[in-house]
């Protein structure tokens, strides 16, 4: 009898046991499903604690903005060999005709060169007291403006190179000082002028020559 008894008993116990430990699992797997706390702003819960939240990375981009340099000054004009020079001089005796009736070429004041636009030549020569100076320049086909400045050549200390006098004419060919308003020169003593050439517009042959009276 007391066997019969313990054969009830422990299948009953084991019985318990099971039930005991369903509710421990049930328990447990409610607790997973229990919400996280609430966090401040700017953190996030990860499961354990509140941390801080990580911004998000920039977007990566597609190439460079940076802007390309600012091009470089145009620079000087490639001086003509004798040949050119008699093709872009051609028309530079009627012009003087025109804007310097009666004067006279004054030596070493030619200049002729292939330009791009903004690109310019330079010559110095030599100026005497009491004369009277007249500059007349040509552009061939291409250059649509053509400009001219006498340059003073010895500036004062500490002060740039005075531009003395331009041309006011616009298009391929320019007149500097024509006569009977030419550009004299004021001091008592010879002196040095430089005469720039500048296309200012267009690309191409251009010459220019001084004249003096």
């Amino acid at each position: 009898m007391i066997a019969s008894r313990r054969r009830l008993v422990l299948p009953f116990c084991a019985l318990i046991l099971v039930s005991a430990c369903k509710k421990k699992g049930g328990e447990e797997s409610n607790l997973g499903n229990v919400p996280p706390p609430s966090c401040t702003p700017g953190t996030t819960w990860n499961g354990q604690a509140c941390v801080p939240t990580t911004s998000n990375p920039p977007p990566p981009t597609t190439g460079s903005t940076t802007p390309p340099p600012p091009p470089g000054p145009a620079g000087k004009a490639t001086p003509l060999d004798a040949q050119s020079s008699a093709a872009a001089t051609a028309g530079l005796g009627a012009l003087a005709q025109q804007s310097a009736p009666g004067a006279k070429p004054v030596s070493g004041s030619l200049l002729a060169g292939n330009f791009q636009q903004g690109q310019t030549l330079d010559v110095v020569f030599s100026v005497q007291p009491g004369r009277c100076y007249t500059v007349v320049g040509a552009g061939l086909p291409n250059v649509q403006n053509l400009d001219l400045a006498f340059i003073a050549e010895t500036p004062l200390p500490g002060f740039s190179s005075p531009v003395l006098a331009t041309d006011q004419t616009v298009g391929p060919n320019a007149t500097l000082a024509p006569q009977p308003n030419c550009w004299k020169w004021a001091l008592p003593m010879a002196g040095t002028l430089k005469l720039v050439m500048t296309v200012s517009s267009g690309s191409g042959m251009a010459a220019a020559q001084v004249y003096e009276k």
